[in-house]
Order: C-alpha cells, then sequence, then structure tokens
C-alpha cells in the first residue's frame, strides 16, 4: 500500500520538478515604446541657408532664398509635431514658402514676414492623431524674399542674420550622445549692397512776388532744401546766391 501511494506520487513530483527547471529559462519580452511615442526622445537635424550669403551681397530688386534642411535621424521613433518657425528679417518682403518635394505634406501659414510650416505626414494610419516627419525621413523648405527696388543707401554693408526654429514634441534628453533636443535653432547671413547716390531739392520764395524796388521796401527771402538722396545725409549746406560772385539773389 505504502508502495502504490509513492508510485502516485511519483508522476506529480516529477512536473513540479520540471516546472522548476525550466522556469528560469521563461524569457520576458521587454516593453517597447510604441512607434511615435512622444515619451522618446528623437534626434532631429536642422540647417538654415541663405543664397546668396555673406560675404556674396545681394542687391535693390534682387531675391534671396533661405533653404532649410530637417531631418528626424531617428530610426524607431517618429518626429512628432515637427514645426518651423522663423521671420524674415528687414528690408526682405517675404513672398512664398515652398518646397519641392510632395511627401511628406505641410501646412503653411504667413503672417506678413512671420511664417509657420507644420509637417502633418499621418503617423498613425487610421487614427489620424499623430502628425509629423517619419522616422529616417528628411524635408527641404524654401522661403524666397525680395529685397525693395528703393532700398536706402544706410543698408549698404549692413549683415542682417536670421535664426529659424524647428521644435518637436518628443520628449527631450540632452544626457544622450548626441544629445536628443526638441528645440533646434540655425542661422544665416545676408549683407546688401546699395550704390549710394547724392542729390537735394532747393525752394526759393520771395514776398511780395513782385515790388516796385524802391528803398527802404522789405522783402522776404524763405530758402528750403530737400534731401533727394537714395539715402541720409549728415548736413544740407544751402548757398545764397548759388554764384558768390554774383549781386543778383
Amino acid at each position: 500500500m505504502r508502495g502504490a501511494h509513492l508510485r502516485a506520487l511519483l508522476p506529480s513530483i516529477a512536473g513540479v520538478a520540471i516546472a522548476t527547471l525550466l522556469a528560469p529559462f521563461v524569457v520576458l519580452q521587454p516593453a517597447l515604446a510604441a512607434e511615435g511615442d512622444p515619451d522618446e526622445p528623437v534626434l532631429v537635424q536642422f540647417e538654415k541657408d541663405a543664397i546668396p550669403a555673406n560675404p556674396t551681397a545681394v542687391v535693390p530688386g534682387g531675391t534671396v532664398t533661405y533653404q532649410f534642411t530637417i531631418n528626424c535621424s531617428s530610426l524607431e521613433t517618429d518626429c512628432l509635431n515637427l514645426t518651423l518657425e522663423d521671420v524674415v528679417p528687414e528690408p526682405l518682403q517675404l513672398q512664398s514658402v515652398t518646397t519641392a518635394q510632395s511627401i511628406p505634406p505641410i501646412d503653411v501659414d504667413i503672417t506678413g514676414n512671420a511664417f509657420t510650416v507644420r509637417i502633418i505626414d499621418d503617423l498613425d494610419g487610421p487614427a489620424g492623431t499623430l502628425v509629423g516627419l517619419q522616422a529616417g525621413t528628411g524635408i527641404q523648405l524654401n522661403a524666397t524674399a525680395t529685397v525693395p527696388a528703393d532700398l536706402s543707401a544706410d543698408w549698404d554693408g549692413v549683415v542682417v542674420d536670421n535664426t529659424a526654429t524647428v521644435t518637436v514634441s518628443n520628449r527631450e534628453d540632452l544626457t544622450l550622445d548626441p544629445p536628443r533636443r526638441s528645440t533646434l535653432e540655425s542661422s544665416a547671413q545676408v549683407v546688401f549692397a546699395v550704390t549710394r547716390t547724392l542729390a537735394s531739392q532747393v525752394t526759393k520764395t520771395v514776398t511780395p512776388e513782385s515790388a516796385t524796388a524802391v528803398l527802404g521796401t522789405s522783402v522776404a527771402i524763405a530758402l528750403g532744401a530737400t534731401n533727394t538722396s537714395n539715402g541720409s545725409v549728415d548736413s544740407l549746406t544751402i548757398q545764397e546766391p548759388s554764384n558768390t560772385a554774383s549781386t543778383v539773389l
């Protein structure tokens, strides 16, 4: 009877032993961040260039193109809500913001010289709640601006520095190498060349306009001068009479 009871327990004991031996070899899958998970940092590369760029000068009536190159260099996580913001500096006048690419789609908002570009590629399919730039992809944008034809000569030799900003909503982590930033900046410089042309306009009025030249009669002469140069001047000098050897006013 004792032997029979022992034999009945042996399969149960063996089953427990096998389970105990196998338990250490069970592999648990680590929790992976979902694609586009905003809690995952991403590596964004951003560069802004100007064409023409300092020291090549742009002249009145000319065109400046700001070129923006953005890459979502993360291989696993998308760059969520990637947005470019910039304000084209005076005296330039913003004309358009475009991309030669049809993918990814963009949303452009322009107000005066300020503009915002949102990358709105669908990152989660039918859900449609996540947009941005897909991991491992990039985009190039161009902002075209013109120089006023009547640009003042005061701008001659002036260098204008302009900084644009790119942001993503992914979590920032500056401890990584390279750092994963959620806000990046890039700058470009433009210099102007304007030939200075000096000119002025002089006015002269006499009151009364006509009178008999009688000794003791008062005559008022008003002189005026206007700077009509294509830039400011330090001073205007009026000489009356214009010919100092003349006796006629």
